[in-house]
Order: structure tokens, then sequence, then C-alpha cells
């Protein structure tokens, strides 16, 4: 029994001594072989590179800068240890460390539909290298993407893909040859954009990739004048004469200007005549000293005259048949030139044989009693007035003597619309109307009435009447102005917006239906019954250059203020204003949206201060 225990005991020993001198005498010769291929391997300037051994099979791990390196240290650990074990290349755990900047070049030919993508992206670039051909195959002017861009593990990442698209994207979709290339941190970018603010927007775009430097080769297009003949219109009205337009040099717009004064000097002439060099001398102006006398003078009251390269038009009344032969005659020289404008005359004759007596009414207005006098047609706005005023403590008298008179004269009959309004308004007043003069006197009770009576006024009589407003307000007593109830406001502000008045390219021309909805408008304000501040926005889009389309929304404007004074707004309560508005992404079938003009409720400071607080 002894001698069996003995007997295992010592083969317990001889395999333990046996074991630890096998692993203790494997691990003492790996570790020795790894140090003897490191060494050869840094001396080979690899240093990067880490070895290990499993028995004689060489583990090679870390990183070099090519698959050359890759293949010298496989070789260096072959041929200091012949007896080692080394793995092919293919095997091999040992990576490329990325040490070069991405190439990347995205061209396409002038022309061309086609754009060729090439260049070489990291390893890990497969997402990007996606992302940049998808994108430019979105594109609507490009059919094929032609992508040859390699990946590489020596390339370091992209500084920034989506930029380097976006990039892409704003010079491929513009005509000519486009090229965007990043090489050795360099980028430079080549194509054409339609103006400055797209350019600023690639440069932008740009500077969002980590470029050492941007070489610029993105071009702006100069501008191409296109001379136009120049235009010219003028309003005439109780208020003075409105002239309009844009003239080709200073010496034409002062001729014009001195013939219209030296023809009728007692009304105010003002001018918004613009001189442009981007216009030529117009067909009519050869004629233009001649035709403005005969028109002033032959025409009476309100008219509007323009001269155009398509037309010469002419809106008014004259007294003779004679007269308007006058002004057709000296209108056709112009018509009758080679290319000239078409003309259209609505010219009426008025006829004086139906004439009675000419009416005279004086009517006062004096603790709470109005008495009328005179000479009138009929007295039927006195009895209308008597209906309207059954419940008002006003006392009217009539003293009117009843005549016949021209069927001319319709404008009587509406005279209950301007005397209605005095309770109320009015402390006392006298109003006078002999010929075709008004003449409006004595003391408001608030600020507002003497502006709303002389409207209501401006629209009972006559173009052809002078209107002499000397209503003062009363001192003694101080009233607020009235305003719209905010629900009433807003509700007004609405309807105006949905009444722009549009324009034909290039012109402000108001044409019939824009002149329907000038009188939707005007009836609205009217309506309101208060003061309003107007502001007269004329629009233009931003094709061309800033400045022509600034001068063209203010023509448009002021057209439309001609035409809201004529319709009984008085030109103190509008002011005007212009706005560019950028189509650049709008289609062409609907950019005559911005060709036009929009009347608005001018804010109060003082109420836009109160809200924001």
């Amino acid at each position: 029994m002894r001698f069996l225990l003995v007997a295992i005991l010592f083969a317990v020993a001889v395999a333990a001594f046996t074991l630890i001198t096998k692993y203790g005498y494997q691990n003492s010769l790996e570790a020795e072989l790894s140090q003897q291929a490191k060494a050869a391997l840094d001396e080979a300037g690899l240093t990067g590179v880490a070895v290990d051994f499993e028995y004689h099979n060489a583990i090679l791990s870390g990183e070099v800068e090519s698959r050359e390196q890759q293949e010298q240290a496989l070789q260096i650990v072959a041929e200091t240890l012949p007896m080692a074990i080394v793995p092919p290349l293919e095997e091999a755990t040992i990576g490329i460390k990325p040490t070069l900047p991405s190439v990347v070049k995205i061209e396409r030919p002038a022309g061309s539909d086609v754009v060729k993508l090439s260049g070489v992206f990291s390893a890990n670039g497969e997402s990007n290298r996606e992302l940049l051909a998808g994108r430019l195959a979105a594109l609507e002017n490009i059919e094929t993407v032609e992508n040859t861009l390699k990946l590489d593990p020596r390339q370091l990442p992209f500084p920034n893909t989506a930029a380097l698209a976006s990039l892409s994207e704003s010079l491929m979709k513009h005509p000519g040859r486009a090229v965007v290339a990043y090489e050795a941190g360099k980028l430079t970018i080549l194509g054409e954009v339609p103006n400055a603010g797209l350019k600023a927007g690639v440069m932008e775009l740009a500077a969002l990739i980590d470029a050492v430097s941007i070489a610029d080769q993105v071009t702006v297009p100069e501008a191409v004048k296109k001379l136009e003949p120049s235009h010219f219109s003028f309003t005439r009205n109780r208020f003075g004469i409105t002239v309009s337009g844009t003239l080709a040099n200073e010496e034409d717009r002062d001729a014009l200007l001195q013939t219209i004064r030296s023809v009728d000097s007692k009304l105010p002439v003002k001018s918004r005549i613009e001189v442009s060099e981007d216009y030529l001398r117009g067909a009519w102006e050869e004629n233009a000293t001649e035709i403005l006398p005969v028109v002033l003078t032959s025409l009476n009251g309100e008219l509007f005259a323009e001269f155009t390269p398509e037309r010469a038009r002419l809106n008014g009344q004259v007294k003779t048949e004679e007269e308007l032969a006058e002004v057709r005659k000296v209108l056709e020289v112009v018509s009758s030139q080679p290319n000239g404008p078409s003309l259209l005359m609505d010219v009426s004759v008025k006829d004086s044989t139906s004439e009675g007596p000419e009416i005279q009414l004086l009517a006062i207005f004096e603790e709470g009693t109005l008495t009328f006098t005179g000479i009138v047609p009929s007295i039927d706005f006195f009895r209308e007035l008597e209906k309207e005023m059954e419940e008002s403590e006003v006392t009217l008298v009539n003293n009117m003597e009843e005549t016949p008179s021209s069927d001319g004269e319709a404008w009587v009959d509406q005279l209950a619309q301007l005397f209605s309004e005095f309770e109320g308004r009015l402390h006392s007043a006298v109003v006078t109307i002999k010929k075709s003069k008004v003449k409006l006197e004595g003391e408001t009770l608030e600020p507002a009435a003497n502006l709303m009576l002389q409207n209501v006024a401006i629209n009972i009589f006559p173009g052809t009447f002078t209107i002499d407003n000397q209503l003062r307000n009363k001192e003694a007593e101080t009233f607020p102005t009235p305003q719209l109830a905010p629900e009433e406001e807003t509700k007004l502000k609405e309807s105006l917006k949905a009444l722009p008045i549009y324009f034909g390219s290039n012109s402000e021309v108001v044409n019939s239906e824009g002149k329907d909805k000038i009188e939707k408008i005007a009836t609205l304000i009217k309506e309101a019954g208060v003061p309003l501040t107007l502001t007269i926005t004329g629009f233009a889009d931003n094709l061309g250059s800033a400045e022509h389309n600034r001068e063209l929304s203010l023509r448009r404007a002021n057209s439309v203020v001609v035409l809201m004074i004529e319709n009984g707004i008085t030109k103190e309560t509008m002011t005007t204003d212009s706005v560019g508005e950028d189509v650049t992404n709008v289609s062409r079938s609907e950019r005559w949206k911005a060709r036009r003009v929009e009347v608005s409720i001018a804010d109060d400071p003082e109420t836009e201060g109160e809200s924001e607080e």
C-alpha cells in the first residue's frame, strides 16, 4: 500500500514537471520571437506594426500607410524568422492608416444633361458617395450621373459632404459649364448663376467645407440694358395737373412741363416724371409741344391723356364738334406715323342746347335751423331731406325757386346726402353753390367732419366743379377723432387685401378691371365714415435692375392714386410705397401676380407701440 502511494505521487510530479517545462519554454520562445520581429520592423521604420506568436504562427496587427508597407512588414518577419509561419497578405490584420485628403470632382459640360462624378473617398464613404450622386440625379436638367468615385482606406473622410452636395446642386441646376473640385485641401468652383444674391448663397455653402483655399470662378452675367421708348401721361382735375412717366432726358421733361404750365397757369402742376438713360425718346415727343396746348385748351374740366409706344389715349369732354375735330387732328399726326401708336379717344361733346337758368343755391345752418334759398331745377332733394330728418331736431326752411334745367344737373337730386350729415357734425355752416363752384364755410363739432363732408361733396358734384372747403373745427370744444371698431377695421383690411390691381408686364396702365376694383376700394373707404390714412403699395418682380423695378412699382402706385382721387379720395390721405417681390422660385405662369398694387390702411405708430407693450 505504501509503495502504491509513492508511485502515484511520483507520476504526478513527473507530469507537472513536463507541463511546466513545455509551456514555460513555449512562452519564452514566443516572447523571444516577438521581440526579434518587432526589432526588425522598428528598424525598417514600421513602428506601427505589432507581432505576436502562437507557437510558430505570426500574428501581425497595427496600421501602416500603404499596401506596399503591408507587404514589406510581412516580408521582414519572414526573413528575420525563417522558422515562423507568416500569413498571406489577405489574411493579415494590418490596417492602412488614412493620411490622404479625399479627392472629388463634379463636372457638367456646357449644354449637357450628364454629370460626371469622380475622385476618391475614404473606405467608409459609401453613404456619402450615394448621397452626392442621388442629389445630383434629382435635378430637373440632369438625366445621367456617371459615378466613378472610388473608396480607398488611405483617404481621410470628406470635411462636409452635405454642403458639397448642396453646393453642387446650386451650380449644376443653371445652364453652362459647371465644376466643383476638391483636391489637396483646395476647393475650386466654376459656373454661372443668374444674379449676385444666388452667388452669395453659393459662396456661403463653399465656406462650410473645410478647405485650405477656395478658387472662386463663379460668374454673374452682366444685365443687358433693353432700351425702351419713353411714356408719358397727365391728369387734370380740381386739385391740379399731375404729370407722370419716364423720359430719356431732362431737356424733354423741362420742355413738356413748361408747355403745360404756359397753357394752364392757374392750376398747380405736380411732376412725377423721371429721367432714365434706359429709355429712348418716343415718337410722340416730336409733336408733344403742339399736341398738349390743343388738348389742354379744347377739353373742359377733368381729363386724362396717355402717350406710350403702343397707344395715344385721351379721356374728357369738349364743348363743340369743331374742338373734337381739332383734337383728333393733332393726335392723328402721331398715330399715322410708321409703327405709330394706336389712337384711343373717349371724348364726348357737351350738349348745351337744353341748358336752363344757372343753378344758384345758398344753405345756412345755424342754431338748429337749415334754410335754403336760390334757384334749382328741382326741390326733390329737399323733400328727400325732410323724410330723412323726420325724427331730427333740425328745422328745415325752403325758400328756393324751382326752375327747369338741363338733364346734366342730376347731381342736384343727391344734395340730401350732404345736408343730412350736418346734424351732430356741424355747429354752424354756410354752403354756397354758384356756377361750377361750391364753397363750404362754418364750424365743425369734430375734426373728422371736415374731411368726411368734403368726401361727400366730391362724390356728389361733377368733376368740373371746384370745391372750396373752409370748414374749421370749433375751438371751444375738442372731440376725439372717430376710429373704426377693431372688428370693422379687420373686416375692411381683409376686403382691401382681396382687391389687388394687376398690371401688364412693364406697364403702369390701369385696365378696366383695375378701374372697377379702385371704384370698389374708394366706396369701402368712404363707407367707413372715419378719416383713414392709406398706403398705396406698388409691386414689381425682381427680374431686371432693382432701380427700374422700384421706379415701375412707384409709377403703378401713382396711377392708382390718380384714379382714387377721381373716385373721391383726397390726395392728402394717401402715401405711396414700392416693394420688389422675389419671383426666382415662382413659375413663369404665376409671375404676373407680382405685377400689382395693393391699397391698405396705414398702421398707427402709436397703436403699434401700445400693442407691443
